[in-house]
């Protein structure tokens, strides 16, 4: 039998060259065996900082078609200043992002640069219920994305519906809630699905629930779409131990 030597602790090595042959027989494998899925467990876990070095945008501001949308978007846009400072003002961020949502609750920008704040923060629980709020928001408005609200009219694209499912998902990936994660990268991919780092999130995502087969059809499509060097190196992990 060949094992994997090169991983092993020179303190390990010397137990089993000291235990009789017969308890070395029958133990190294199960070491082996322990040792190799802890490293690739780690090396799951190294590749997504490749991935996760995508920072959520803040809320897009739209043109001002009233004195009230003028407040609005003015308090969202002193929010995005706040927390795109150097360093940030997550606390006036917060504060501006809170006015703009009493000035226009049934816009969903407000929550999501509240989620992005408590995700700065690496608050993941408090930022997938913000992000979960700003989806709310948006499953309320029912006439095509288009509704007026206090004199002037707010809208969510498709591209910005996707957007926060992703970004719930991610908060609950980095929270380790990695079943309901999927499910919100299957609705953002379901309503957008040509962004590569979506698709390797979703990839890392179900490599960590070790469905292998899965994860290597979504990095294979996120390689496909990027050919990033990290892209490739979760792939060919998920390759491997598809094989294994």
């Amino acid at each position: 039998m060949c094992l994997r030597l090169k991983s092993w602790s020179p303190h390990l090595l010397m137990i089993l060259l000291t235990c009789p042959s017969s308890f070395a027989h029958q133990t190294a494998p199960k070491i082996a065996a322990r040792l190799n899925a802890t490293q690739a467990q780690r090396d799951i876990s190294g590749g997504a900082a490749l991935i996760f070095n995508n920072r959520p945008q803040n809320p897009t501001l739209r043109p001002k078609s009233s004195d009230l949308s003028e407040e609005f978007e003015d308090a969202l846009a002193l929010a995005n200043r706040a927390r795109d400072a150097n360093p940030p003002r997550y606390e006036d961020a917060e504060m501006a992002y809170r006015l703009a949502a009493k000035l226009n609750p049934n816009d969903p920008r407000p929550y999501v640069g509240l989620g992005n704040v408590s995700y700065d923060r690496k608050q993941f629980a408090e930022a997938a219920k913000l992000y979960k709020q700003a989806v709310l928001v948006m499953a309320r408005d029912s006439s095509a994305n288009k509704r007026t609200v206090r004199g002037w009219k707010t809208s969510a694209s498709t591209e910005e519906n996707a957007t926060v499912h992703f970004y719930v998902g991610t908060t609950l990936l980095q929270a380790g809630n990695f079943s309901d994660a999927e499910i919100e990268f299957r609705k953002a991919l379901g309503l957008s699905s040509n962004n590569a780092n979506w698709h390797a999130q979703m990839g890392y995502c179900l490599l960590k629930q070790k469905k292998f087969v899965e994860a290597s059809k979504s990095l294979q499509r996120a390689h496909r779409l990027d050919p990033k060097p990290e892209y490739e190196q979760l792939l060919q992990l998920s390759l491997n131990r598809r094989t294994n």
